[in-house]
């Protein structure tokens, strides 16, 4: 591993810790896993790459029991433990039989996980890539899911593509190995246009599962869920929120009406005019 997430460890948002650009943005694609599979509070849940363990505790910390948090950085879990006590995280690598030996498990669920400091050319990244869905069709008894940087766009942006660290998938390649597998899968691009959601649930079709991410349902969600949790809410994060999904009208209400004291208010007016 590289020093990626070494780089990141002294920064005191664990969202960026895990190598994420905003909390708002890590809860988006929690919102849209766990409602698109539908994963109550009954269901048992295996996080590959868990990073300091924010699935737990966007699920809620009551689950203890019911989620398995694994990831090889041992820096991450030893965070994750100090953290949230209630959870169970393991040092290890997602193919390891300890992983197995914790289950069996309801749902897989890998968030950003080839992003892991490493640097692969296109053939290393598929082998990489085909390992991975191997192993979440292999531990997620009622489906899975993987959120994954769309690769394409990866390669288009002028500022990301300059960090070898972050790794992604096409769709083609997602389609390709998910044929392999002979898995019916939803293949998502809309909730966040930097990401590729693949969401399964084997006794549902994809267009079911589409149906409770469509528009902005989960945005809505993490919206409310900021409100009613926030000490003092920011109105400058949500429209972080709003940029990044690519829903820019949002965003740009929301900047016009921040006040000018607001430190951030130039900067995200900057960006949107950029945007066009």
């Amino acid at each position: 591993m590289s020093d990626y997430y070494d780089e990141l460890a002294g920064l005191n948002d664990l969202a960026m810790v895990d190598g994420w650009r905003h909390q708002l943005e890590q809860w988006l694609r929690f919102e849209a896993v766990v409602r698109g599979l539908r994963i109550d509070d009954e269901a048992s849940v295996v996080d590959l790459g868990c990073g300091t363990g924010r699935l737990f505790e966007y699920l809620g910390k009551d689950r203890a029991g019911k989620y398995v948090g694994v990831d090889r950085l041992e820096s991450s879990i030893e965070t994750a433990g100090a953290t949230l006590p209630q959870g169970r995280f393991l040092n290890a690598d997602f193919g390891d039989s300890s992983v197995d030996e914790a289950g069996p498990f309801d749902f897989a669920v890998a968030v950003g996980t080839l992003v892991d400091g490493s640097s692969w050319d296109r053939a290393g990244r598929m082998r990489a890539l085909e390992l991975l869905v191997n192993r979440l069709d292999e531990l997620g008894q009622k489906g899975f899911a993987l959120v994954i940087l769309d690769q394409q766009r990866l390669e288009a942006d002028p500022v990301r593509r300059l960090e070898e660290s972050l790794q992604g998938a096409s769709k083609a390649e997602l389609d390709l190995c998910l044929g392999r597998r002979q898995v019916d899968a939803l293949i998502d691009d809309g909730v966040l246009p930097s990401d590729l959601f693949v969401l399964v649930r084997r006794d549902e079709a994809s267009a079911k599962i589409e149906e409770r991410i469509a528009g902005e349902l989960a945005h809505e969600a993490v919206v409310r869920r900021y409100r009613q949790g926030a000490e003092e809410v920011d109105e400058a994060d949500l429209a972080w929120l709003w940029l990044v999904a690519g829903r820019h009208e949002r965003a740009r209400k929301i900047v016009d009406e921040l006040p000018t004291t607001n430190r951030r208010k130039t900067l995200l007016a900057q960006r949107l005019s950029m945007l066009g």
